[in-house]
């Protein structure tokens, strides 16, 4: 069966050997937390949906260009079965027909066999791995929101930390929006866009601690099902005007070209439940320690496997950090704006 190590080497070099042969096929660098990260691929077919959800962090190296000298903190090689002409080889252990079989190396690999993707990383090297079986044909969550278990493993080791949460602000101060899947979090964070409080991100985005919290913006995308678009009157026509779902939800990709700002950074002042509620106005209440905490670990935990520990330290210590607040929110999540920036650009 061979090291995972051995096999981790062998995909590597046969994308190397490959992407050569080629003649270096187009890149795409990106910047988050300060550090700069290399998509490379095969052909130029397999990029437009990988880097939709980045294009608000793209720095200098253009598709197909010479690019920068600077060596990326991360470099991500993404294929797919067609250009390999074939699935990838078995992994180096044990595995079923489905759910998900991970090992925690170095380097690290994880195998999903209901849906034919690889993804392993290798930190000494600073090198990660990513095949699907067809990059122009990926899964509306995953156009969202890519490469997130590559992003989470790599940041984790500078002590970053992805979490499952929204997040709205400016270079003044953020808030960050945390709870359980139809809480309010997506439709409190949109109904920010494109007014005086500032918009980062909708499902994931990136803490890490630097002379306290900061956060960081990963995707340029917003979901939201029916109900909560209806309570989003900004957005009704960029959301009619977008044909990705995901399930119950519609896909929005924001950043670059499409009018509404996304916000790449910003110190944490704050974290936030929100919760939908039928009437009544938008109104704050301090929220407990242990209330918040159960709020965003279970979830984030369970969505980035692996280093579970270490990542609940993490959170535990983000959460100690911040003033912690339920927020109401009632039929006009408009209403809760003012509360927002109020927190956001309370001092530290």
């Amino acid at each position: 069966m061979g090291s995972a190590a051995e096999y981790f080497d062998t995909q590597r070099q046969w994308f190397s050997q490959t992407r050569t042969a080629l003649g270096n096929p187009p890149r795409f660098d990106f910047r988050v937390a300060e550090r700069r990260v290399r998509l490379e691929f095969l052909s130029a077919r397999a990029v437009p949906l990988v880097i939709h959800a980045l294009r608000h962090l793209e720095v200098e190296s253009p598709l197909g260009g010479a690019g920068s000298p600077e060596r990326p903190d991360l470099t991500i090689c993404c294929w797919d079965d067609l250009a390999a002409g074939g699935p990838p080889p078995p992994v180096p252990f044990p595995t079923g027909d489905t759910g998900l079989f991970h090992s925690e190396g170095p380097p690290r690999i994880a195998w999903e066999p209901a849906v034919g993707v690889l993804t392993a990383y290798d930190p000494a090297g600073r090198v990660a791995l990513w095949r699907t079986p067809d990059l122009a044909h990926l899964a509306a969550w995953e156009q969202a929101g890519p490469l997130r278990r590559i992003l989470h493993w790599w940041s984790s080791a500078w002590g970053g930390q992805l979490v499952h949460a929204a997040a709205v602000g400016d270079e003044s101060g953020g808030v960050l929006l945390v709870g359980r899947g139809g809480s309010g979090k997506s439709t409190t964070a949109l109904s920010c866009l494109g007014t005086q409080v500032g918009y980062l991100a909708d499902d994931y985005c990136l803490v890490e601690m630097v002379e306290g919290p900061r956060v960081h913006s990963l995707y340029a995308s917003g979901k939201a099902n029916r109900g909560s678009i209806a309570r989003l009157p900004r957005l009704r026509a960029a959301f009619a005007a977008s044909t990705l779902w995901e399930e119950s939800k519609q896909i929005l990709f924001l950043g670059p070209g499409t009018g509404w700002e996304v916000v790449r950074s910003a110190p944490l002042r704050a974290i936030v439940l929100p919760r939908i509620v039928p009437t009544g106005p938008a109104t704050l209440v301090p929220a407990s320690q242990g209330e918040t905490l159960r709020a965003l670990a279970p979830s984030t935990l369970f969505q980035m496997p692996g280093d579970r520990g270490p990542a609940l330290r993490r959170l535990t210590t983000l959460v100690q950090q911040l003033p912690c607040w339920s927020l109401r929110v009632g039929p006009d999540p408009d209403e809760t704006l003012p509360l927002l920036k109020q927190l956001a650009h309370k001092s530290a």
